[in-house]
């Protein structure tokens, strides 16, 4: 703390000011950056080139820039005698100008790295970049006005100039999301032209602050919704949302054109592998799930099961029914019930091979017993009471099932193999029943 008061006292106000600042505004930045890495969707399955940190590293360079373009933009500023015609130098010559410093530099890197996996990763990096140029100014505002002003510009001006680049971000990633950000001579004129609306909200919030603090706010919260509509927007052409199995043409046609640029993606390799056993299009869907098999992780698991039964549905001479079952078996509860939940969806297209395989996955889930030592197992001794209501509760459940298939055996609905299988079921819960009693 002595250092920041000693550069305060022994440097010119000016100087110092920038000096102290300068650690501040980039602890801040820091912190924005952590944000928008975290809200990244699936930011773990995806191989970027250039994260969030390479268009803010890059994005410092929009200064330099701005004052290239500040010397060689044509003076078009009027005499600020009105309010429009103070709304206009600030749309024309500090919106714009801004904003095409800004987008010169995003632009470039999308074009160069690529690293555009999915829609909506356009208004992060957007944003990115822009924050870069708002660190900077304020060390500059810091400067000039004190760093008392650092405690608005960090929140409200510099979400500001990020919410301005996450709109022109949300334009390019439109427009070239097959690309993975490139773009071509057809679409750069309606990349570019974004700059003139997001330059004009820019200019509009500057004009705001003439009458207040609270009017800038409420253009900034105008802005916000702006950039939230237009993220869930790229979320609904993104290719890691969910497609119906009715649609699984489209699914596999978009997610083919996703792993084009995203080879590494296991979420989106297991999801095509899924639309292909829908198409009966089984090797495909073996290849996709053996792609990422080779590990000893659960999720690897569930992908040798699938790939199994890909192999089975292909041929039921190479694929034994008890490894399927084994393989089944070796998953979490959590896991299980997700094939329970999916698979009927994906063969539903071969009735046959639906039925074959649910039947070599009926009565495979773990037993409440098991459920029991389990849970006990991993609670503490404060959810010791909680644990024991829910398993009344699964015994209850339990004892519902095996009354449903006695009333079904009753009425004779039940296979030969159900029949012998409650009675079996019915001759082991008879002891331990009577232990629980």
């Amino acid at each position: 703390m002595w250092i920041f008061w000693h550069l305060r006292y022994t440097l010119s106000p000016v100087a110092a000011e920038i000096v102290l600042s300068i650690p501040i505004t980039f602890v801040v930045a820091a912190l924005w950056l952590r944000i928008l890495q975290r809200f990244i969707p699936y930011r773990k399955d995806k191989t970027l080139p250039a994260g969030v940190g390479t268009f803010f590293l890059f994005g410092l360079l929009t200064i330099p820039l701005f004052f290239v373009l500040s010397i060689v933009y044509p003076d078009l500023r009027v005499a600020p005698t009105s309010l429009i015609a103070y709304a206009w130098n600030h749309v024309i010559m500090v919106g714009i100008l801004e904003e095409l410093a800004k987008w010169l530099i995003f632009a470039l890197v999308m074009h160069v790295k690529k690293p555009l996996r999915s829609p909506e990763d356009g208004v992060f990096f957007g944003a990115a970049t822009a924050l870069a140029f708002a660190t900077v100014e304020n060390v500059f505002y810091a400067g000039y006005y004190g760093l008392n002003v650092l405690w608005v510009r960090s929140i409200l001006t510099t979400a500001g100039h990020m919410s301005y680049g996450a709109l022109w971000g949300f334009v390019w990633a439109g427009v070239t999301s097959e690309g993975a950000g490139e773009i071509n001579r057809e679409k750069f004129p309606w990349a570019i032209a974004a700059i003139i609306p997001v330059g004009i909200i820019h200019g509009f919030y500057n004009t705001s602050l003439v009458f207040g603090l609270g009017a800038g706010i409420l253009v900034k919260a105008v802005t916000l919704i702006l950039v939230i509509a237009a993220y869930r927007y790229l979320l609904t052409h993104s290719p890691y949302r969910k497609f119906p199995y009715r649609e699984s043409a489209l699914a596999v046609e978009e997610l083919s054109r996703a792993l084009r640029f995203n080879p590494g993606s296991r979420i989106l390799r297991r999801r095509r592998g899924m639309y292909y056993m829908r198409l009966q299009e089984y090797a495909k869907a073996e290849e996709d799930f053996r792609a990422f098999r080779s590990g000893t992780g659960p999720g690897s698991r569930a992908l040798e099961l699938l790939a199994l039964l890909s192999l089975y549905a292909r041929d039921r001479s190479l694929v034994d029914p008890k490894t399927i079952d084994e393989v089944y078996r070796s998953l979490t509860p959590g896991q299980q019930r997700a094939l329970i939940r999916d698979l009927p969806q994906a063969l539903r297209s071969n009735r046959p091979l639906e039925r074959e395989v649910m039947r070599i996955f009926a009565g495979k889930r773990e037993r409440p017993e098991a459920h029991r030592s389990r849970s006990l197992r991993r609670v503490n001794l404060f959810d010791q009471r909680r644990a024991r209501r829910n398993l009344v509760r699964m015994d209850e459940a339990e004892r519902a099932r095996r009354e449903a298939e006695e009333r079904e055996y009753r009425r004779g609905a039940l296979s030969e193999s159900e029949r012998r299988r409650l009675v079996e079921s019915m001759a082991r819960s008879v002891p331990a029943d009577r232990e629980r009693q």
